[in-house]
Formats: structure tokens, sequence, C-alpha cells
């Protein structure tokens, strides 16, 4: 299935598409996870990568509405981190 602009500006607005990932960031020298970088993943077109997802959001407009939902997910699921950790959104 292409991804087009229709597809993205009504999944932007239903729950369920949107779910994000946190990969650990490691202090090599200490050998210890410092932080963790989050990562917006969908539910939709198979093999549509996330950057694929942005772009289409930005021209059809709902760029701003698309990353702040990643931005307010990610901030969300912070609380189930470990203490004393970074995230990066």
């Amino acid at each position: 299935m292409n991804m087009t602009q229709d597809v993205v500006v009504g999944a932007c607005r239903r729950p369920g598409v949107l779910s994000m990932q946190f990969q650990p960031i490691i202090d090599t020298a200490r050998g210890t996870v410092v932080g963790y970088e989050s990562l917006a993943r969908f539910s939709g077109p198979p093999h549509t990568t996330p950057d694929r997802w942005f772009a289409v959001a930005r021209a059809a407009g709902v760029g701003p509405e698309l990353e702040a939902r990643a931005l307010r997910a990610a901030l969300h699921a912070r609380s189930a981190l470990p203490p004393n950790c970074f995230l990066s959104a």
C-alpha cells in the first residue's frame, strides 16, 4: 500500500497508530545505561519507515500535529523508564 496524505492525516488522529519504543543509551566508560532515545513507530502500511510518515505528514500540513503527538507519547512513557536517566526525543 502506498502512503498517501489521506492515510497519514487519518492516522494522525486515530489512537493506536503511533507507539514509542525506547533505545538505551550506554555510557561505555562506565558500562551503564544513562538515558533512552525515544523512537516513533507506526502501525499502518507495511514497510513504511517513520521518516516517511513524518515527511508525508509535513506535506499534508499536519507535521507539527504528528510531531507533538509523538513528543506527548514519549513524555507520557517517561515515568516508566528507570530513574536517573535522561530521555531524548
